[in-house]
């Protein structure tokens, strides 16, 4: 489910608040609006009561970064923004089932799906060379390159 947040100097976004939309925020860009005015703007997360930067944002150089963050909604996470202007944080939260995300369960099915046809897929071919009497033909080999250097060629003396 697409998530937004927006941060001015002064305020802060308390993760923990956001829990009845999903367990886990994948945090994917933070952005300066495009009315803020000039000057740099660092977001900042508090993590067990310690601030670390995100993002530094300047209105000319760099007014987005992209970012691959997961924040727990359980955890205490809190952010904010040092600057003049207005920052928005963006991101989705991971569909859960049960507590396992849909992506993760989707996956190990599909793995237990590909292992069952592959399994599968050796059995008929046994099947096939035992009712046809044949022996199954030897896989070849790809072929090798020479390993013996090239012969040196002599140069020529001129009379």
């Amino acid at each position: 489910m697409f998530w937004a947040g927006s941060l001015k100097q002064g305020t802060t976004l308390d993760l923990s608040k956001q829990n009845s939309k999903g367990e886990l925020l994948h945090l994917s860009h933070v952005t300066l609006y495009a009315n803020s005015p000039e000057g740099t703007h660092t977001v900042l997360v508090n993590y067990e009561n310690k601030k670390y930067p995100l993002a530094h944002l300047d209105k000319k150089s760099q007014n987005m970064v992209s970012l691959d963050l997961y924040f727990n909604t359980s955890s205490k996470v809190v952010f904010s923004v040092q600057g003049p202007g207005e920052v928005a944080l963006l991101g989705y939260f991971e569909p859960s089932e049960g507590g396992v995300p849909m992506e993760e369960e989707s996956n190990e099915e599909g793995s237990k799906e590909q292992s069952e046809e592959s399994e599968e897929s050796e059995e008929s071919e046994e099947e096939s060379e035992e009712s046809s009497g044949e022996e199954p033909a030897p896989a070849k080999k790809p072929p090798q390159k020479s390993q013996t250097p090239p012969k040196k060629q002599g140069k020529k003396k001129s009379k």
